[in-house]
């Protein structure tokens, strides 16, 4: 009889939480889990967000307005806003097209994000909003561009941006490279990003770059050297080991920003275009190979860059910078620096454009 009574009663426990759920609102779930997120990972230092309604953000956006999107991702749009006569950046997770799931985590990505806020190179982390079925966070607004954006245009096309010019870009990857050598190594934990690419930098109109996204981003466990996981992140961004292995370090990282410098020095060329996404082609790191193989650097060089002002030193800063991509894009991961040796480097290519003697 007495086992009867407990097995009842476990039952009517049962029902009670299934009915709890049931009755959850987005918030709640929400809100838990995010801060289940911070508590886990939070050492006294993050800051402090906001809590925004949803109601708020619609009216900000203009009803989300497609008009004001900055960068559609492929499980997120940001968008710019107005809240409180100031402009901000709203970013509305979505699950990935065709599944429900995302591909990334927006609760990462404002755990990171709030421990990130300090640096000037990483979109500040506003606030969120936790009563939508889909996570909402807001940010500062810094530009509506990204260095996608930047690196695509084209002389015919009056909508795209003007590219930056070759001391700007050099700039840009001293930033970026700075930004990830610190979330490597001064946060209470190392952490990874593994989804840099030109599209998840944001730039101001004086070409200051800003990380706008860590939904990918992981924590390498104290005791551990790698992490292991699906594999995540961008097409011929993510490092081969990655692709193979599984396995993310630190190095996972310098791969991804050894293509963005390569990017960087291509700029809307040929073979930038002809590398094909989907593996239909030769990709940027081979291209390079091949052409300095062939002594032809020229034609894989950014024509705006060719056509600047020559400087002294101009081709010893060019050939620096490829060498120092390649390195960072080296098929072995024992094989690429450190992140703070790649920035470490690159303060000295930078170096060259402002002292050339």
């Amino acid at each position: 009889m007495g086992v009867v009574l407990i097995t009842r009663r476990q039952e009517g426990i049962k029902i009670k939480m299934r009915k709890r759920a049931k009755e959850e609102t987005p918030f709640m779930k929400n809100g838990r889990r995010l801060l289940e997120e911070l508590i886990a990972s939070c050492d006294g230092k993050w800051n402090p967000i906001r809590s925004f309604s949803a109601k708020e953000l619609q009216k900000a956006t203009n009803s989300y307005d497609s008009g004001q999107i900055i960068c559609d991702d492929l499980d997120y749009k940001l968008y710019k806003g107005f809240l409180e006569d100031r402009p901000i950046s709203v970013k509305k997770y979505m699950f990935l097209r065709g599944t429900s799931e995302y591909m990334g985590s927006p609760f990462t990505d404002v755990v990171v994000g709030s421990q990130m806020s300090s640096h000037k190179n990483v979109l500040k982390l506003i606030g969120c909003c936790l009563e939508s079925e889909h996570p909402i966070l807001v940010y500062e607004f810094a530009g509506c561009e990204t260095l996608s954006r930047y690196m695509s245009h084209h002389p015919n096309q009056i909508q795209s941006p003007p590219t930056p010019p070759w001391k700007s870009r050099i700039k840009i990857a001293v930033d970026v490279a700075n930004t990830l050598a610190y979330l490597h190594t001064a946060l209470s934990k190392r952490v990874i990003h593994r989804d840099i690419t030109p599209a998840v930098i944001l730039m101001d109109v004086n070409y200051v770059p800003k990380l706008i996204d860590f939904s990918l981003a992981t924590a390498i466990p104290d005791g551990e050297t790698d992490v292991r996981d699906r594999v995540v992140g961008t097409f011929r961004f993510v490092a081969p080991d990655c692709m193979m292995t599984g396995s993310y370090t630190e190095k996972s990282d310098v791969y991804s920003v050894g293509v963005v410098l390569l990017k960087l020095v291509a700029g809307q060329t040929e073979c930038n275009s002809s590398c094909s996404v989907t593996g239909g082609g030769l990709d940027l790191v081979s291209h390079f190979k091949n052409s300095i193989a062939r002594n032809k650097i020229e034609e894989i060089l950014d024509p705006a860059i060719v056509a600047e002002e020559p400087w002294p030193g101009k081709e010893r800063q060019l050939n620096d910078f490829i060498d120092l991509a390649l390195r960072c894009a080296n098929e072995s991961a024992d094989d690429r620096p450190t992140m703070m040796e790649v920035g470490k480097e690159l303060r000295k290519i930078y170096q060259y454009v402002i002292y050339p003697w």
